[in-house]
């Protein structure tokens, strides 16, 4: 290859062109440049580069036949027209990888930028080494020779950057617009195509340049252009106002569905501990001194989930009042370690509840008699107490105190350490947003209201103070808060005499009468614990556990009220209504007979949906306690009798609703018999349930087996849902949580919700389910 030789008038004219071309183009990009996309700075870079590598090129082939250009100043020229010919070339290239891959491959990407930088190095290193070695041109009389590195450098390098291009182009076609797809391989194509046909015609006319400089053009035109940047940009902020409006949605939906859960659960118990106070007392086969211990536990718990609920309203009030601009901080005199002695006692309980240790380390040096808002500092140390709790399975929880005094001011700094799930890096930002929770998929079976940490935040500011977290994910968290407070005395902390708080009792009763019940729900379990408090209401009851089985009964007996679960197979209640209104004559005996849905179902709005869209006539949500269940007889049945009796929960729905929080076992089949018992009111109660239970084990474990064979999973979550509610009414509360995750896992699926996750932890977990449900039986027998 020799250039020189033979330049015809259509090499400058070409080369020149190019010069003219990428000048205009520059001078068009900078004046209408639009910077929503990271790709407009590669463009104007490579645009940059594009016309440097044509002037140089027009230079070069200039000095070549002018014999006063000595041969340094030629190969220096040759120098920056390969150099930037080549850094034209990776520009180019990294604009497409860019535009191709988006932010899905940042790995490679990563990659690609080191292997870059290595090839730039060697490449440049070889055109200097040509200064002196001369291996790329020898100049003899006005004509420059290729040497043996010429094509490499000149167009195997841009060539392979090209290619790498193009097919990374056709490897992710799936992921392109068709513009940006034909724009860049109409850009590549022609681009190739000017070096090869410069290859071909040799020195003839030269192509390289200009060819670059009509692919740049063509980019401009389709992807970089100001209007289609503008569109571009204008789709991408109503895409990001769609997912924030949907975002919010879902955040009130959430928001408002975990308030249900969260209201309720310390509700039931409440409500169900009092009454079963009540029944306790006015048992005539207990002794004083069993009701009197019986009262005592059943009041303990009242005042346990009398305390959690007034948590969760008062943060639902906190949070009104704090973004109203209308919490007040009202300082008084108080002593930290009265303070901290109470956090601790009730640390220690949830602690142990869950077999975590809790550790303290407190400086009882500092000054411990102290001016400030006790409730809020209480309030905000509670809030991280418990949430170091809920999210640690295993290990401790560490509450330490220390601090700088000076004048009359200290500035606490009181730590919670747990051992828990940790905090994601991408989750630290804005941990402490309100209606917020790290890993909701994955936590979504721990309460909360997604309240605690922007209320902590927000009360710390308002005292003057901070709060940090420190987090390793899947090792542990550090809450610190750093507290200020006025120093009132130079009591320390272990100067002062300890507080005792006194204990409260609570009691009551009652009895009731009536007419002839139908129970219709597919779980026996169930069954039996609806009957057993329908006997002690002295109300005939009748059970189907089928929808058809429902239908024959209601065609042959005349009943005052049914009870008519949701969720069965086959026939769920909904249909087995719809057949009964479809059909008066037949069901002639109940046409006037309210039929009620029993239903886990308790979220906002449900109860709304069962009456107007299915059309039941009223609605009862499970767990239902027995004045629940009392008022809805009253409410619905022609003749109802008299009476507020007892409290005991029948199974959960989506619920997880119990009278006390639950001691958390590593074994998945532990029997928790205290919960059972409490759930069922009394031995004989809790006997007969076992019994239901045990009952259907190998036919639940059948019907398991051929929904996860066929991978029916409609049936599959009707089975998990029926074990979920009768495992927690026999004390299985590990079982039932598990059930639980099955029984969303197949929902997921159904609903196409992160499915493959949900398949995969299914398939990977049945084997120990069905092991675990059989132990959970095994173990039954034997309480």
């Amino acid at each position: 290859m020799s250039y020189g030789d033979g330049f015809s008038s259509g090499t400058y004219y070409f080369s020149f062109a190019a010069v003219m071309f990428m000048v205009l183009f520059l001078f068009f990009y900078y004046i209408n440049r639009v910077n929503y996309r990271r790709t407009s700075h590669m463009m104007r870079t490579t645009g940059v580069l594009g016309l440097i590598s044509c002037v140089s090129e027009l230079v070069f082939v200039l000095a070549i036949t002018n014999p006063n250009v000595s041969d340094f100043a030629t190969r220096l020229l040759s120098f920056v027209n390969q150099s930037t010919m080549m850094l034209c070339s990776i520009y180019f290239n990294r604009y497409t990888l860019t535009v191709v891959l988006k932010d899905d491959h940042r790995k490679f990407m990563r990659l690609y930028e080191k292997a870059n930088l290595v090839f730039i190095i060697i490449f440049h290193l070889i055109l200097l080494g040509d200064l002196k070695f001369k291996y790329i041109f020898t100049f003899e009389d006005g004509v420059a020779k290729g040497g043996p590195f010429m094509v490499f450098i000149g167009y195997g390098c841009p060539l392979i950057y090209l290619i790498i291009g193009i097919t990374v182009l056709l490897r992710f076609r799936s992921e392109q617009t068709k513009r940006e797809f034909y724009t860049l391989l109409a850009t590549h194509i022609t681009v190739i195509s000017g070096a090869v046909l410069q290859g071909i015609i040799n020195d003839k006319v030269l192509l390289v340049s200009f060819s670059i400089t009509m692919g740049l053009y063509m980019i401009y035109s389709f992807l970089e252009a100001p209007d289609y940047q503008r569109l571009l940009e204008s789709n991408r902020k109503l895409a990001e106002a769609e997912k924030a409006a949907n975002a919010a949605n879902k955040a009130k939906s959430d928001f408002l569905s975990s308030m249900s859960h969260e209201i309720r659960t310390p509700m039931n118990a409440v409500l169900g501990m009092n009454e079963l106070t009540r029944m306790s007392l006015a048992d005539p086969s207990l002794s004083d001194g069993a009701k009197i211990e019986k009262a005592t536990v059943y009041s303990e718990g009242i005042k346990e989930s009398g305390e959690a609920l007034l948590y969760v309203i008062n943060d639902i009030l906190d949070i009104s009042k704090i973004e109203s601009g209308k919490m007040s901080i009202i300082n008084a005199p108080y002593h930290m370690i009265d303070l901290l002695d109470e956090l601790c006692m009730s640390c220690q309980v949830l602690s142990k509840r869950k077999n975590l240790s809790f550790e303290t380390d407190i400086d009882e040096s500092l000054p411990g008699y102290i001016n400030g808002d006790r409730v809020r500092v209480r309030q905000v140390i509670v809030n991280l107490l418990n949430n170091a709790v809920k999210y640690t399975e295993k290990g401790s929880i560490t509450l330490k105190v220390s601090g700088i005094a000076g004048g009359n001011r200290i500035v606490y700094d009181i730590a919670v350490t747990d051992t828990g799930i940790g905090i994601s890096e991408d989750s630290i930002g804005h941990i402490f947003d309100a209606f917020d929770r790290v890993d909701e998929e994955k936590n979504h079976f721990i309460q909360g209201t997604g309240l605690g940490l922007s209320i902590v935040k927000d009360l710390v500011t308002l005292m003057g103070g901070s709060v940090d977290v420190e987090s390793v994910y899947g090792q542990g968290s550090t809450f610190t808060l750093h507290l200020p407070q006025e120093i009132l005395s130079g009591e320390k902390i272990s100067d002062h005499v300890r507080e005792k708080v006194p204990e409260i009792d609570d009691s009551t009763q009652g009895c009731f009468d009536g007419a002839r019940i139908l129970v219709v729900d597919d779980n026996s379990t169930n069954i039996a614990v609806a009957g057993n408090f329908l006997e002690r209401m002295k109300l005939k009851t009748d059970a189907a556990t089928s929808g058809r089985e429902a239908l024959d009964m209601m065609a042959d007996n005349k009943y005052d009220l049914i009870f008519l679960d949701h969720m069965m197979p086959q026939m769920g209640g909904d249909e087995v209504l719809a057949a009964m209104r479809a059909d008066p004559e037949k069901y002639l005996l109940n046409k006037d007979t309210p039929v009620i849905a029993m239903t886990a179902n308790a979220i906002s709005g449900q109860k709304e949906k069962y009456i107007n869209e299915y059309g039941f006539d009223g609605y009862l949500a499970k767990p239902f306690r027995f004045h629940e269940l009392e008022a809805t007889i009253k409410e619905y049945m022609p003749e109802g009798g008299r009476a507020e009796e007892t409290v005991p929960e029948a199974g959960t729905g989506e619920e997880k609703d119990t009278g006390k929080e639950e001691t958390n076992m590593d074994a998945k089949d532990h029997i928790d018999k205290e919960t059972g018992l409490m759930m069922c009111e009394t031995e004989e109660i809790y006997e007969a349930v076992i019994q239901a239970y045990l009952s259907e084990e190998q036919m639940s474990i059948d019907a398991l087996n051929e929904a996860f064979e066929a991978e029916n999973w409609a049936d599959y979550r009707t089975q998990a849902h029926k074990l979920k509610s009768a495992s927690k009414t026999v004390g299985a509360n590990a079982f039932s949580e598990f059930s639980l995750q099955m029984e969303q896992s197949a929902k997921d699926i159904l609903a196409e919700n992160d499915k493959e996750k949900a398949l995969d932890f299914i398939k990977t977990n049945y084997a120990e389910y069905i092991e675990v449900y059989r132990k959970v039986c095994e173990n039954l027998n034997n309480v």
